[in-house]
């Protein structure tokens, strides 16, 4: 019996499953505790014995034994069955499942089809439902959206059946904390030696910055980055989603973490709520992962407008977008003019760094450019550098907000 043939594969697949239940069932019944030395050789002669038994697999090799008795394996002993070895792999950043027959990766910046299957529909829903299950969360028809994390930090979405058309769809993006610096940036392309010799001094000078780009753009990596050159004596509060950044050599650390309803009577502790809290832990720094919604960014502009200095990150594509955007997420709370808007935005945003990815899975800077309010009572751009000609280029313009910034430092 040959894998590779479609007909053979799906006949192959059904019997697979049809086995793992009896195996599983067969298994917790005679193995005390999981990850037993002996269960491999137990699965092993278990399916031996089933195919003497079964005319129609009698003639599998000893090749298609082995695949079945560690695609069997997985089922039993995994919570995320076959996904197991793409999460393991760290040269994949993300998973991407529609449906069980329909599994793609990005590995090393490159989108990727596999060939590997689920069994059917409903084992993709098992695996969706043992992750939300170990974080105490539900996934059906009436909770049709899970947000989670697996063990190791990777950020889970799944989305249930009844709101697609007929498929589960699950999306895992790899937590990776590397410890990233400034110099592993320009080595990779990311910026340049100047753009670097910049951000480093702005960094230390105490600079708002908010860093921007779009999807899988490398926002997350530049934050880290840019926490590398806070002084280490600086009390930073750290505000996240779900834990991606590294604290690094920095000493007086508080790392927050989201956490969502999980229940009826369960409290939302939300970013806003964090950054209320943080206020009040006497930060010199505070560090938010990511601003989504109108609330945070009110909060965090107020911190920043009282005499605390911060970092962010935000969706957008440029920083024009970005400016448009946090405008937009400001009128959803508040009803002030849109030039006192701008002024809270101006004030509390000095420095946007703006990422790209590229064609190619590049992460790249493309803009660096500082915020003020200009002639008509409106946000202002004034670029620092910009790419022209496919390279990241400093442009003449002089920093506005000095904050003790001497253009000639670096030379």
């Amino acid at each position: 019996m040959k894998c590779e043939n479609g007909e053979q594969k799906k006949y192959l697949n059904d019997k697979l499953r049809d086995i793992t239940k009896e195996i599983a069932a067969k298994i917790k019944e005679n193995l005390s505790r999981r990850g037993d030395s002996s269960q491999e050789k137990n699965i092993t002669t278990y399916i031996e014995s089933f195919i003497l038994d079964d005319d129609e697999l009698s003639d599998l090799t000893g090749e298609e034994v082995k695949f079945m008795v560690d695609r069997i394996e997985l089922a039993i002993n995994s919570d995320v069955s076959i996904l197991e070895k793409y999460i393991s792999d760290s040269e994949i950043s993300e998973i991407m499942v529609n449906g069980w027959n329909e599994i793609f990766i990005e590995k090393n910046g490159e989108i990727i089809k596999v060939e590997d299957e689920f069994f059917d529909e409903e084992e993709l829903g098992e695996v969706i439902r043992r992750i939300g299950s170990n974080v105490n969360r539900e996934i059906n028809e009436r909770v049709p959206i899970l947000d989670a994390r697996l063990h190791d930090g990777s950020r889970v979405n799944a989305i249930y059946k009844n709101i697609t058309d007929g498929r589960y769809i699950l999306t895992i993006r790899k937590f990776v904390m590397k410890d990233v610096t400034m110099s592993d940036l320009m080595e990779n392309g990311t910026l340049t030696q100047e753009c670097v010799d910049f951000l480093e001094t702005i960094i230390n000078r105490g600079y708002n910055i908010f860093v921007s780009g779009g999807t899988s753009s490398g926002k997350t990596t530049m934050l880290n980055a840019i926490l590398k050159g806070i002084p280490r004596d600086e009390r930073v509060v750290i505000i996240e989603d779900s834990r991606e950044l590294a604290r690094g050599d920095l000493e007086n650390v508080v790392q927050l973490e989201c956490k969502e309803k999980s229940g009826y009577d369960d409290d939302e502790v939300s970013t806003d709520k964090l950054i209320k809290a943080s206020l009040r832990m006497r930060p010199d720094r505070i560090v938010i992962g990511e601003i989504r919604d109108g609330k945070a960014l009110v909060n965090m502009l107020n911190g920043l407008n009282t005499g605390h200095t911060g970092l962010c990150t935000g969706h957008s594509n440029s920083v024009e977008g970005m400016i448009r955007r946090m405008e937009s997420l400001y009128m959803q709370e508040s009803s002030f003019p849109i030039e006192s808007i701008d002024e809270q935005i101006a004030q509390g945003v000095d420095i946007i760094v703006h990422l790209e990815r590229l064609g190619n899975g590049d992460r790249r800077v493309v803009e660096v450019s500082e915020l003020f309010i200009g002639e008509r009572g409106r946000i202002d751009i004034n670029p620092i550098f910009i790419v022209e000609k496919d390279i990241l280029r400093r442009t003449d313009n002089a920093i506005i907000k000095s904050k003790g910034f001497d253009e000639n430092e670096n030379d």
